[in-house]
């Protein structure tokens, strides 16, 4: 009885110690966060250049976490609509996205998503990828000519 009990806490151990978001990189101490970024779609246009916005939706910007846990919380914005380079891998997930994809709805759907992250200084860093959880349930809407 004893070596299923200590099995039972040894595992929880592990499953509590490799969930989502216990990295380092993860963590935010400062509660500040940059300006607000009300030049985002603007910003997105600049972006994307040259490229056609007919069918571009930019989401309304969200809060991500800072650079270090000392930095102020970043700014980002989802653009979807755009063709991707190359389609969605058809290789196995690994287990715990797998998991998460199960809990989250309309997860895997094959839908590409570029991930601006805003900052201060008006620069942006781009994040290229399929069925992002940080695109999930934002607010969209058309990305027009400004």
């Amino acid at each position: 009885m004893l070596r299923v009990l200590l099995t039972l806490v040894l595992v929880g151990a592990i499953a509590g110690c490799s969930g989502a978001n216990t990295a380092l990189h993860n963590v935010q101490l400062s509660g500040a966060a940059e300006p607000f970024p009300t030049d985002y779609a603007a910003r997105a246009l600049r972006y994307l250049g040259a490229q056609p916005t007919a069918g571009v939706s930019v989401s309304y910007p969200q809060t991500t976490v800072g650079e270090t846990a000392l930095s102020p919380k970043r700014w980002y914005i989802c653009l979807t609509g755009l063709m991707p380079p190359v389609p969605p891998s058809s290789t196995a997930k690994p287990l715990l996205d797998a998991a998460f994809d199960l809990a989250r709805p309309g997860s895997s759907q094959g839908i590409y998503e570029v991930i601006l992250v805003l900052r201060a200084s008006g620069t942006v860093s781009a994040l290229k990828g399929f069925d992002s959880p940080l695109c999930a349930d934002g607010r969209y809407e058309a990305l027009a000519a400004v």
